[in-house]
């Protein structure tokens, strides 16, 4: 006998189809609102606040006590100043003046000079005049034409 004897009825064959399986796998992620950040902002801010607060603060005591002197030491220190300024405003307006009445005395000689050349000007031309002799300038009439004899 065969393996294939067609008298035979044929043998079970029962196919098994395997399908994939799918497993589905749900992850859940649980988020946590975890708010120690701010509180560690928020702590820090507060901390710069009240610092703030006790540097202005213990300023404003101490400044109390040394107040007057420094205010007294500002006001001479002022003071001295303004007289430095006053003092060198003065300077330059005495430097001003100085300036001017030098302009002035320039001026004075420069016209003085002037008046010295056009008065040596004036000898020069009265000598000059002096020594040459009299031109004498003599002029004759012209001759006036006679009237035409004639026809009118």
């Amino acid at each position: 006998m065969s393996h294939i004897d067609s008298d035979l009825p044929p043998p079970d064959r029962t196919v098994i189809v395997e399908e994939p399986v799918l497993t589905e796998r749900t992850e859940t992620v649980v988020v946590r609102d975890d708010n120690l950040g701010w509180w560690i902002a928020g702590i820090l801010g507060v901390l710069v606040v009240l610092t703030v607060m006790w540097l202005l603060f213990a300023r404003g005591e101490r400044a109390d006590t040394v107040d007057e002197a420094d205010l007294a030491a500002a006001q001479v220190a002022a003071i001295q100043s303004q007289a430095e300024a006053d003092r060198m405003a003065l300077s330059a307006q005495t430097a001003a003046a100085q300036q001017g009445a030098a302009m002035a005395q320039a001026d004075a000689a420069r016209a003085q000079a002037e008046a010295e050349r056009a008065a040596s000007e004036a000898r020069a031309a009265e000598a000059r005049a002096a020594a040459q002799p009299p031109t004498v300038v003599v002029t004759t009439p012209e001759p006036t034409p006679e009237p035409a004899s004639g026809g009118f």
